[in-house]
C-alpha cells in the first residue's frame, strides 16, 4: 500500500511539472535571473515612479467619465483644480483677466478684471460671462464680479 502511494505521488509531482501547451517550434521557454528576481521580489521602491508613469499600454483609451464621481478607468483623476482651469481658460477666451476662482459646495465665485471702465458694458460683461460659465459649467451655480 505504501508503495503504491508513493508511485502515485511521483506520478503526479512529474505530471505536474510538465507544461500544458508544447512550446512552438524554434521557441525556447527561458527564463532569466532578472525575471525570477522581479517575480519574486516585485519592481523595488526605485522603480514605482517608472511602473505608474510607463502605463500607456493599459490606459482605457474609451469614453471618459464625464460625472463629478472619482470612479473611472482613466488615470486622471478630475478635482476641483482642473475645473478652476476651465473657468480660466473660459475668462482668457473671453478677455478678462481671471482673479480669484473659489469653490464652495454647488457655488463657484469667480473675480475677474477688465479694462472696460463703463459700468453698463461692465454689467452686460458679467452678464455674459455667467451666461458663457453657466453653460459650461452646468453643475455648479456661477456668481462673477468682474471688476475694473
Amino acid at each position: 500500500m505504501k508503495k503504491a502511494l508513493l508511485l502515485i505521488t511521483v506520478i503526479l509531482m512529474t505530471c505536474g511539472c510538465s507544461p500544458t501547451n508544447s512550446p512552438e517550434a524554434g521557441m525556447e521557454n527561458t527564463v532569466d535571473g532578472n525575471q525570477v528576481a522581479y517575480g519574486l521580489l516585485g519592481p523595488g521602491p526605485i522603480n514605482y515612479g517608472v511602473i505608474r508613469d510607463d502605463v500607456d499600454e493599459y490606459r482605457y483609451d474609451g469614453m471618459i467619465n464625464q460625472s463629478p464621481s472619482f470612479r473611472t478607468l482613466d488615470r486622471h483623476r478630475t478635482d476641483l483644480g482642473d475645473d478652476q482651469d476651465k473657468v480660466r481658460t473660459i475668462l482668457l477666451q473671453e478677455g478678462l483677466q481671471p482673479g480669484g476662482i473659489f469653490i464652495i459646495g454647488k457655488d463657484i465665485w469667480v473675480n475677474a478684471r477688465t479694462d472696460v471702465q463703463d459700468t453698463q458694458e461692465r454689467e452686460q460683461q458679467q452678464k455674459d460671462i455667467q451666461r458663457v460659465l453657466s453653460q459650461a459649467m452646468q453643475r455648479y451655480d456661477i456668481h462673477v464680479t468682474i471688476n475694473p
